[in-house]
């Protein structure tokens, strides 16, 4: 199955501007008329958007800390317009994308953010444990990516194929 091509840089640039825990609204809030009101246009999505953030100012039932928080959103989408339309953009073609073609970036993207992650942590002691039954000497590695990575190698080794 070829892997999907749709760059998922524009979306990324975009949303690097927010907190990690307001990504997702974010990317609710432009794929909201997408899917909602089947538009096309991102300069039109960005609108949209902007208009819903500023009536969620006019609101009576608004605290403070919505004010706060709904402003910032304005200004990051005003001062970064042309990478909230990219990330607009990006939404209204990954939306007319076929289903299995949604769920080969979003397979791709799992593996890429667990390899991030896999990266950060020591290896489990069942890594660790496997790697000795596989008859592997050498230094022990150092993270879950490396152990995988050595695991994959001795699998290799004996002749055994690799899945993921």
């Amino acid at each position: 199955m070829q892997q999907p091509t749709l760059s998922t840089e524009p979306r990324d640039t975009f949303l690097s501007h927010f907190d990690g825990q307001r990504r997702g609204t974010v990317s609710n809030w432009l794929l909201e008329p997408i899917r909602q009101q089947h538009e096309q246009n991102p300069r039109a999505v960005v609108a949209f958007v902007l208009a819903m953030l500023t009536r969620r100012l006019n609101s009576q039932w608004v605290t403070d800390q919505t004010i706060a928080d709904t402003q910032r959103a304005i200004d990051l989408f005003r001062s970064h317009y042309d990478d909230a339309v990219g990330c607009a953009a990006y939404y209204i073609t990954y939306e007319q994308l076929p289903e299995h073609e949604k769920e080969a970036l979003k397979s791709t993207q799992r593996e890429a953010g667990k390899a991030v992650w896999m990266a950060t942590k020591p290896p489990s002691p069942k890594q660790l444990d496997y790697l000795r039954s596989l008859g592997y000497v050498g230094a022990p590695p150092a993270t879950m990516a490396e152990a995988s990575d050595a695991i994959d190698r001795q699998l290799t080794l004996r002749g055994k194929a690799v899945t993921r």
